[in-house]
Order: C-alpha cells, then sequence, then structure tokens
C-alpha cells in the first residue's frame, strides 16, 4: 500500500518517528512540524515546505 497525503496542511503537527517511506508529500505545509526520527526513504517531497520543521535524525531525508 502506499501513503498519498500531497498537498495536506500539516503545520506544526508532531510527527515524531513517523515512517513517510515511500509516501507522496508532494506540495505538503510541513512548517514548523516536529519530524524527528521520522523515516523518508523514497518519499517524494518535491514541492513540499519544511521550513523550520524539526528534522533531528530524520533518516533518508533527501530533496528532488
Amino acid at each position: 500500500w502506499s501513503s498519498d497525503v500531497c498537498s495536506s496542511d500539516l503545520r506544526k503537527c508532531n510527527m515524531q518517528g513517523a515512517d513517510f517511506t515511500d509516501a507522496s508529500l508532494r506540495d505538503c505545509d510541513l512548517r514548523e512540524a516536529n519530524l524527528q526520527d521520522a523515516e523518508f526513504q523514497g518519499a517524494d517531497l518535491r514541492g513540499a515546505n519544511i521550513e523550520k520543521a524539526d528534522l533531528r535524525g530524520a533518516k533518508n531525508l533527501t530533496r528532488p
């Protein structure tokens, strides 16, 4: 199965330790979100806004 949360407003959400493996996060608003220790293997972050997001310990995070 796959996760698709394209264009979602996830500002300031606590997603610590979330598994976004192969998820589509295109154009998501992740500003100021807590993404500590989250897994991003294969995640599509094109157009996502991660300004001021807490990415400490995030794994496999790449930007296109």
